[in-house]
């Protein structure tokens, strides 16, 4: 069975909004702070950085085993799209902290709303449960 065309666009779609993402995250407005002397608003900055990167490269790996046809990635991908639409809720916080988090929030949502139908038709979930095999298998 080939591979349907959509998981080839899907998984580029995913990955451009975790490259955009880490953009995002690099480029945010640190929320003001109550004067803590424990906590500096660049350690919090550093920490933000350092998990939304760490984040991102794990969503970079699970979109990849999709793109591969894993069927435990078809998972997490429709478990993340249920997170992403509970997230909407945050996006009046959001957006004006940064319009492209904002944008990419809700362009996430519309992405996640086709990957929940797309990902329970038939001859999708028919191609994510054939065995893969070859070299070329990670």
């Amino acid at each position: 069975m080939q591979k349907p065309s959509s998981i080839d666009l899907t998984a580029g779609i995913m990955a451009i909004f975790i490259v955009l993402g880490i953009v995002a995250t690099f480029t945010m407005a640190i929320p003001a702070m109550p004067d803590n002397p424990m906590v500096s608003p660049s350690m919090v900055a550093t920490a933000t950085h350092i998990i939304g990167i760490c984040v991102s490269v794990i969503a970079a790996v699970c979109v990849f085993f999709y793109w591969k046809g894993h069927e435990w990635a078809r998972w997490v991908v429709m478990i993340d799209a249920v997170l992403v639409l509970l997230g909407l809720y945050n996006v009046g916080k959001t957006w004006p902290m940064s319009h492209l988090a904002g944008g990419i929030k809700i362009g996430q949502a519309i992405l996640a709303v086709y990957l929940l139908w797309y990902l329970n038709t038939a001859p999708v979930k028919a191609w994510f449960k054939m065995p893969k095999s070859g070299a070329s298998d990670v």
